[in-house]
């Protein structure tokens, strides 16, 4: 007996561990999270004084102390916590090893573990002890999970052996638990009040799905609450079709948009077939179109539709649906069977714009924050949509630019300068107008597209054959530059798939790199050629840019301060030796200026402040003036004369005073024409909306000769 008495105080620790439910008494008030049924311990007590704890078999649920009919058996702990009688202690382990058999079990995959005898992996289920926040589940977490929701689980049922209907017993189970998940009083108190609602169930299987408030706390207490009902319980997890995408190029009978942008020569820009290089299929690519939704079971998308939002107010997340088509019809450009650029890229629907085809700046941004946080492997952001400019939107683009994350953007349908909309006008966008084509397969802007400097490349937009969101296998014809744009997004696809880890930079870089000049769109456009996109076989090694060493500073030496005026600079240059490819590191800066430090005089003219709209060659500025890294200031000079005056000024991106500033970087003898549009600008007592800024200084309110 002493060695028994001796090796139950040694293993006290260990007993305690052996808990399975919760203690059978229970303070007044307090419901389901104390069963009738005990710790599987005897060091359950505290240890400052002898308490008698009774072991309750067979009690009934809900019970907050022993009841009649129970079958109790009296264990007696000391002070130091332990029974020193060796019946107490070998009836404990008997109970604990019959009770932890016919405990359900919890699986979660997320963890890769099965639980069983004490559910809840803690003990008592305290609320204070996780937070009901999702935020606890990260990205990765949110991706495996059915629907991104960790609160959804399977509970198997057990049915009642006394039951003669197995279904009926398993209904009436499966009501009670679904009635009270929704009508239990909220009380974040530890009560054992669970919390959810019961969304999917099958009465024959014994079989439902519970999607939990809390998605741990709530799982764990109704384990606790129907313990003798309960075989299992699983997290629901996402599954995904295992098939391999492929395609056999060459494409016949491919779409005139598909035929042109795979074209050899402008001689020869349709040959009635679709190829890509090396045949990149983008299997591994993820493009998430923001847009009015998808019919994800259409046939252009089979296994290729992964997880997707929808951001509108008043709405479910899971309900992506297309109730307009034009995001089923987007889509299948970029990524269509039939009809798309990249064909086994992975669609991601997400809807931020309704059924009429419209949403908000927020709807937008909400969507994109909702991609930067969830977006999963190589990414590519599809934008078929437009509105004013909007700086939040291209906020949201840029930081998802530095992520790694490139976006595509329709320029618009207004027939406007593209500078003008968002998502356009963003810098870190590959913006992209329409094209059709003319007399002679000739390619010509649509009359719809926007334009201008914003616009990087063209591509088909006009008589684009599309999916149609009627049904799974219809098809339309569609026109805008949102049909041009998805097709770009294919193309960075194809770059993305050959070379995963490249940046936003890169990709972009790349795209606007495959493209061939076609001045009879506007000066200075591209247009879309995938023939000469940047992948190379699989095997084939990268090369990165390789550059020259720098020249020497160009003048060697700054002047001195007195013998010069304005602010002289040293440059100095590398030349590129070989063009990176096959995935290799892009170039870097071949050109570098420097500003001469000293105290330099500015530059004299004939007049301190510099008229302009004048021909008087005396108030023309000074042939030496030097106005690099200053600031060209407008005021009013009184009512008939407006001034033009240099500030100093050092730097050119961002100027102190601006949030962003614009650098001009222009060729000889050549100018840029400002619109401002709605706006005016007060000169000489009239109103003007256009200035044209010439490479050689000049600002004017008319087209001129900038020459001289």
């Amino acid at each position: 007996w002493n060695w028994y008495d001796r090796w139950a105080q040694k293993s006290a620790d260990f007993w305690m561990r052996l808990r399975v439910v919760h203690h059978c008494t229970a303070p007044s008030g307090i419901r389901s999270l104390h069963r009738v049924r005990p710790w599987c311990g005897i060091c359950r007590t505290t240890r400052e004084s002898a308490t008698s704890v009774p072991v309750c078999v067979g009690a009934s649920r809900r019970s907050d102390n022993a009841t009649a009919g129970n079958t109790c058996v009296r264990m007696v702990s000391t002070s130091v916590g332990c029974s020193r009688r060796l019946a107490s202690v070998l009836l404990a382990a008997l109970l604990c090893a019959h009770l932890a058999d016919a405990l359900p079990a919890k699986f979660d995959a997320l963890q890769m573990r099965w639980q069983t005898g004490n559910v809840t992996s803690r003990g008592k289920v305290s609320v204070q002890q996780q937070s009901a926040d999702q935020s606890l589940y990260g990205a990765e977490d949110l991706d495996k999970v059915a629907y991104g929701n960790p609160g959804r689980w399977l509970v198997k049922v057990r049915p009642s052996a006394s039951s003669e209907a197995t279904s009926n017993a398993c209904r009436d189970i499966m009501n009670s638990i679904c009635v009270e998940a929704e009508t239990n009083e909220w009380d974040d108190a530890d009560n054992g009040n669970f919390h959810g609602h019961c969304t999917w169930r099958d009465d024959n299987e014994c079989l439902f799905t519970f999607e939990a408030v809390r998605p741990d706390i709530d799982i764990d207490k109704l384990l606790l609450a129907y313990e003798d009902s309960i075989e299992f319980v699983e997290r629901d997890m996402k599954m995904i079709a295992e098939q391999e995408c492929s395609y056999n190029f060459p494409q016949t009978n491919a779409p005139w948009h598909l035929d042109r942008i795979d074209a050899n020569s402008l001689s020869n820009v349709l040959d009635g077939s679709f190829s890509v290089p090396e045949s990149i299929m983008g299997e591994n690519v993820h493009i998430y179109v923001l847009d009015t939704g998808l019919l994800d079971t259409h046939n252009e998308f089979s296994g290729r539709v992964g997880e997707g939002t929808n951001v509108l107010p008043g709405s479910y997340p899971w309900m992506t649906e297309d109730d307009n088509g034009h995001g089923t019809s987007v889509s299948s450009v970029a990524a269509g069977t039939t009809f798309g650029v990249c064909k086994c890229c992975i669609v991601h629907p997400i809807k931020c714009l309704d059924a009429n085809g419209d949403g908000s700046y927020t709807d937008v941004i909400g969507g994109l924050s909702w991609v930067r946080q969830n977006a999963v492997g190589p990414s590519i952001v599809s934008m078929s949509l437009s509105g004013p400019t909007s700086e939040a939107i291209n906020q949201v683009i840029h930081e998802l630019y530095v992520d790694g994350i490139l976006t595509i953007a329709a320029a618009g349908n207004e027939n406007v300068d593209a500078c003008e909309t968002s998502p356009g006008s963003s810098q870190y966008a590959v913006t992209v107008g329409a094209s059709t084509l003319g007399e002679g397969n000739v390619d010509l802007r649509s009359s719809f597209s926007n334009y201008g400097s914003c616009v990087d490349i063209y591509a088909p937009g006009s008589s684009i054959e599309t999916a149609h969101y009627s049904g799974n296998f219809a098809s339309s014809t569609r026109s805008g530059t949102s049909f041009s744009a998805p097709a770009v997004t294919g193309a960075a696809a194809l770059y993305l798939a050959s070379y995963p880890d490249s940046s936003a930079e890169v990709q972009k870089q790349k795209v606007l790199e495959a493209s061939v000049s076609v001045p009879t769109i506007e000066s200075g456009a591209l247009m879309l050629s995938l023939n000469d996109l940047d992948v190379c076989p699989a095997d084939a090694p990268s090369q990165d840019c390789e550059v020259s060493s720098w020249s020497s500073w160009s003048p060697s030496s700054c002047p001195d301060p007195g013998s010069v005026c304005g602010k002289p600079v040293q440059k100095r240059e590398r030349v590129i030796l070989t063009q990176t490819s096959c995935g290799g590191a892009s170039c870097p800066d071949t050109s570098e200026t420097r500003p001469c430090t000293g105290d330099y005089e500015p530059c004299p003219s004939d007049f301190p402040t510099q008229w302009f709209g004048t021909n008087d060659q005396r108030e023309r500025p000074a042939p030496d003036l030097d106005i690099q890294g200053r600031t060209m200031r407008f005021e009013p000079a009184g009512s008939s004369s407006y001034n033009g005056c240099i500030d100093d000024h050092t730097g050119y991106s961002p100027l102190e005073s601006f949030t962003a500033a614009t650098r001009l970087d222009m060729g000889d003898d050549s100018y840029i024409e400002i619109n401002l549009g709605d706006g005016t600008f007060p000169f000489l007592g009239s109103s003007r909306d256009v200035l044209y800024i010439g490479s050689n200084g000049y600002v004017t309110f008319d087209e001129g000769d900038f020459s001289y």
